[in-house]
């Protein structure tokens, strides 16, 4: 059996958007194209998902200002709502 594979460059999709490009390779015909929807999702979105979270996550500077905003959010005015949102997602009830 042979292995195909193609590319792709999304513009407007990738690294530092809008205007950013981000090369996708997939290998197999078995393989969704660009925009396709399987299940919930997509290879592509979940792919750029996953790749800007490592990155962001990389960054301690970034992470530890938004540990900072997060805390300073939850001791505000809005804390009691923000627990609030908390309980009611931890319940895994999607009509919350």
């Amino acid at each position: 059996m042979r292995n195909l594979s193609r590319r792709a460059v999304l513009k407007g999709q990738g690294p530092g958007a809008p205007g950013g490009e981000m090369e996708v390779t997939m290998a197999g015909s078995d393989m969704p194209k660009t925009g396709q929807v399987q299940g919930e999702g997509d290879y592509v979105s979940a792919k750029k998902y996953q790749d800007a979270q490592h990155e962001f996550a990389k960054d301690e500077g970034k992470v530890e200002k938004k540990a900072k905003e997060a805390e300073e959010a939850l001791e505000g005015p809005e804390g009691a709502e923000l627990e609030k949102a908390r309980q009611e997602a931890a319940t895994g009830d999607p009509r919350h």
